[in-house]
């Protein structure tokens, strides 16, 4: 089943809630980039979701992107973080897209 289009729409469409928990323990651990909606990125891995639907990564870093070589990308340690579901453009885990 594929994720939902609108992240206002998680949850809603999974025939229930089991469906749903199970969806996201299969992210358990898995690589993850999210991208903000204020141009930042942050990769790190899936740890958990809480109960606001915030997202919450470990062993995460901030990519930078080098002012004078577009090319070239810093990363910034950061460890666990939580991502506001409100500053999430796009999810991607994996070679899969979810918005």
């Amino acid at each position: 089943k594929e994720w939902p289009a609108r992240r206002e729409d998680m949850g809603k469409s999974f025939a229930d809630r089991e469906e749903y928990i199970q969806r996201l323990r299969e992210l358990i651990n898995r690589p993850m980039l999210i991208e903000m909606t204020d141009g930042r990125v942050i990769q790190g891995l899936f740890h958990c979701i809480d109960h606001l639907h915030n997202i919450i990564l470990s062993n995460a870093e901030e990519r930078m992107m080098e002012s004078s070589n577009q090319d070239e990308t810093e990363l910034l340690w950061m460890g666990l973080v939580i991502v506001p579901k409100e500053a999430i453009r796009r999810i991607r885990v994996r070679n899969e897209d979810y918005l």
